[in-house]
């Protein structure tokens, strides 16, 4: 099929779009902690039925024991501390500001590589970093985040929960950056990106799971039964998010070159910008679509799209 590899993520950034306003919503009412146990769940339950239907076994098959451990790592720091704080930015400032600031991942993580990896960033990757970071000032310093989306919070809730999105994109940042390591480890057999997502899931549960039984905030399977447009949104987003947006990013990648993947499939606060006017009436400026243009655009820079 022609232009599939495009198609695929520009259908992945609409997934996380969905997977967006589907965790701010059930956030809201499950609270982070309890909609990451939620989501954790459903997502390795599909991922799991997927690892089955189009590779044959319900889990891996033997992997290089360094690949696993980056693996494992990167399923924590992503998925179980990450997520968290990702949550709770989405349940206090909705879905336009939660996804802006997690489209500062692909900036933290180049400056992540720099030291970790010793990767120096060019000219081209500090210009989309300093575009970025642009984008999200000019959006957010203007304005009270988050206000359309809970008018109750007090200033000092949204700018926590702001923080809380930059630890958020930090995770996903630093999360992506092991995962990538486990694919630098010498192998026999190359580890396929489903049987690495399904490693990451897991390690991801075990780790969001021992949190909450440290934390005593462990879910309480009944009182989320009985929230069922809590538990209906948490499962939407989970096969949006975690599951069809990772899937579509992979197809995405095995058809198209990966900066021009990864830029489609960061276009996802674009795509909230007018839902999020349709569905809990947020007042959008000239200058909330020209920063959220300019994080996008430095997004692009950084994946090579726009630097050539």
């Amino acid at each position: 099929m022609r232009h599939l590899g495009e198609i695929a993520a520009v259908s992945a950034a609409a997934c996380w779009t969905v997977s967006s306003l589907a965790f701010a919503y059930s956030g809201r009412r499950l609270r982070a902690p309890i909609l990451n146990q939620v989501r954790i769940v459903f997502a390795v339950a599909l991922l799991s039925g997927l690892h089955l239907l189009l590779l044959g076994t319900l889990v891996p098959a033997a992997a290089e024991a360094d690949a696993v451990l980056y693996l494992a790592a990167s399923g924590v720091v992503g998925l179980a501390l990450g997520d968290h704080c990702n949550f709770h930015c989405l349940s206090v400032i909705g879905p336009r500001y939660g996804s802006l600031l997690m489209a500062t991942h692909p900036a933290m993580s180049v400056l992540l590589a720099w030291p970790f990896l010793g990767e120096a960033p060019s000219g081209g990757e500090l210009g989309g970093v300093a575009l970025t970071t642009a984008g999200v000032a000019l959006v957010l310093l203007r304005r009270r985040p988050g206000a359309a989306w809970r008018p109750e919070a007090t200033p000092r809730e949204r700018w926590v929960a702001v923080g809380a999105g930059l630890l958020g994109a930090l995770g996903q940042a630093g999360g992506l950056l092991l995962s990538r390591s486990a694919f630098l480890v010498p192998s026999a057999t190359p580890l396929d990106p489903l049987s690495a997502t399904w490693i990451r899931m897991v390690a991801g549960m075990t780790g969001i799971f021992a949190i909450a039984l440290l934390s005593r905030d462990l879910v309480r399977p009944r009182a989320v039964l009985a929230d069922r447009p809590g538990l209906g949104t948490a499962a939407l987003g989970a096969v949006f998010g975690p599951t069809a947006g990772v899937w579509l990013v992979q197809v995405a990648a095995a058809h198209t070159r990966a900066g021009v993947a990864s830029a489609l499939s960061s276009l996802t606060p674009i795509l909230v910008l007018p839902l999020s006017r349709v569905l809990y009436g947020a007042r959008i400026t000239i200058l909330d679509v020209i920063g959220t243009l300019t994080v996008v655009a430095g997004a692009g820079l950084l994946f090579g799209v726009l630097g050539g």
